[in-house]
């Protein structure tokens, strides 16, 4: 075991005056110190640069983007310039706590079965704190809510190169918006993925960031189209080439959206259709797949505005509901 392998910190800038020298801060004073901080700076067009130059750590690597290349483009270039054994993620607006890389690296050095891990996260508005993001730790768990949802924040992970470079894995164009989420799930097609049950990084909720801008009203039909991309991507893996009804279908199960008794049968059968197929291909560990697809179940039962009082006997009536442990899954 390595007790101190190289990290590649990646970071993309576009714009990020604001906080920038937080974030950038929050790494230089990190309790590990064998690492190299790749910040690239995406043509941003205010005094984004000057900062990161005026900061003076032989650790960071500036590569400026002659012209904006967009997130994507510009962690991919960050992935084929990485030096180091483990890659991390940091954004432009968030704040490592301290000891993050040297929580991260001693976990990955102690479980070597473990590809990518995230951890934890503090969400904050305006230095309040909002509250604790957990998200699930067991691989197994993970593997089967990557099917229907991300559950890793994105600048809180940390990936072993080789996995990407053995596995030909980036993050795809096509995935805008939603890159962090079509990577892990295709990973999760070749190693194991966890999440540390601790808090490691303050998430800045940015009503100008990525996220916010995507989940804004206009931009949601172009979100729900991504995320069908992604969904058929893990649906191929899995035995099923959907239509797009199915797709439609997949969407659904994992919103929290009203339904009415038409779709919620349509739910059911393809609920059913998924489970038979991983039953014959054991794609996912059985147990919780099955538990994952209760819950998704009981869920869409209890959103049927046509139900009324009979929702919980439609629930049972389904051999959906007689496998699994359904609580496992109840954040999807």
């Amino acid at each position: 075991m390595n007790s101190n392998p190289l990290v590649s910190i990646i970071l993309p800038v576009y714009n990020g005056h604001d906080y920038l020298v937080a974030s950038i801060t929050s790494i230089i004073d990190q309790t590990y110190t064998h690492f190299e901080l790749i910040i690239i700076n995406d043509a941003s067009s205010d005094d984004s640069l000057t900062i990161i130059e005026e900061i003076d750590d032989n650790r960071i690597r500036l590569i400026n983007n002659e012209n904006n290349l967009g997130l994507i483009k510009t962690l991919n270039k960050g992935l084929a310039l990485s030096n180091g054994k483990y890659i991390a993620r940091m954004d432009q607006d968030d704040i490592s706590l301290k000891n993050r890389i040297q929580e991260q690296v001693n976990y990955m050095e102690t479980h070597r079965d473990i590809g990518i891990s995230g951890t934890y996260i503090a969400r904050f508005i305006d230095n309040q704190h909002i509250r604790i993001a957990k998200v699930p730790t067991n691989p197994a768990i993970i593997k089967c809510k990557l099917l229907f949802k991300n559950c890793l924040a994105h600048p809180s992970t940390i990936i072993r190169k080789d996995v990407l470079e053995t596995n030909n894995l980036s993050y795809n164009q096509k995935h805008t918006a939603a890159e962090d989420y079509g990577l892990w799930q295709k990973a999760s097609f070749h190693t194991n993925i966890s999440n540390l049950p601790k808090v490691l990084l303050k998430y800045r909720e940015n009503p100008l960031g990525m996220s916010a801008i995507a989940d804004d009203k206009k931009n949601k039909s172009k979100r729900a189209n991504i995320y069908k991309i992604i969904y058929k991507q893990g649906l191929i893996h899995l035995g099923l080439n959907p239509t797009e009804d199915e797709l439609a279908l997949h969407l659904l199960c994992s919103s929290n959206n009203a339904l009415n008794l038409s779709k919620l049968k349509k739910i059911e059968v393809y609920l059913l259709k998924l489970k038979r197929l991983n039953m014959n291909n054991k794609v996912y560990e059985v147990f919780y797949f099955n538990s994952l697809l209760n819950s998704i179940w009981f869920k869409s039962c209890m959103n049927c505005q046509d139900l009324k009082i009979k929702k919980i006997f439609v629930y049972l009536k389904s051999e959906l509901s007689n496998n699994g442990n359904p609580f496992l899954f109840r954040s999807l």
